[in-house]
């Protein structure tokens, strides 16, 4: 027999939950095994990450106003069967500058791109799954 298919909720927290866990690993494991070196100067490199943060986060927030509230005859599963795809798009768009912040943090030997790290967190704990459904 089959398994059951998973409700569009509990897909949605482990999206979300995987999501997260990528930029948080990433970056734990970057700062346990970077020994200190000399930063490279490279001005364009170093400013790169926040230019990219800059545009895809704008664009995860036009998404987000896009994800309508759950109105109260609409259960929460037929809600997330609706927008999970747009919910996906916003993680996805807060969780690549995140990822690519601690890559550059890994190129550049300096501690600033960790600054758009920190911030696609942010974005992601505040988009998260209850956040989204409140509206």
């Amino acid at each position: 027999m089959p398994p059951a298919d998973p409700r569009p909720a509990r897909t949605a927290r482990i999206l979300y939950l995987g999501l997260l866990a990528g930029p948080l690993l990433f970056a734990g494991v970057a700062l346990a095994l970077l020994s200190p070196q000399i930063p490279l100067d490279q001005p364009i490199l170093l400013y790169t990450p926040f230019a990219l943060a800059a545009v895809l986060f704008a664009g995860g927030l036009i998404i987000r106003t896009r994800i309508p509230q759950r109105s109260t005859a609409q259960s929460e599963e037929e809600w997330w069967r609706v927008n999970l795809p747009r919910a996906l798009m916003v993680w996805s768009l807060f969780e690549g500058p995140a990822l690519f912040g601690v890559a550059m943090y890994l190129t550049l030997g300096t501690v600033v791109p960790l600054l758009v790290t920190g911030v696609g967190l942010v974005m992601l704990l505040l988009n998260s799954p209850n956040r989204l459904i409140e509206g």
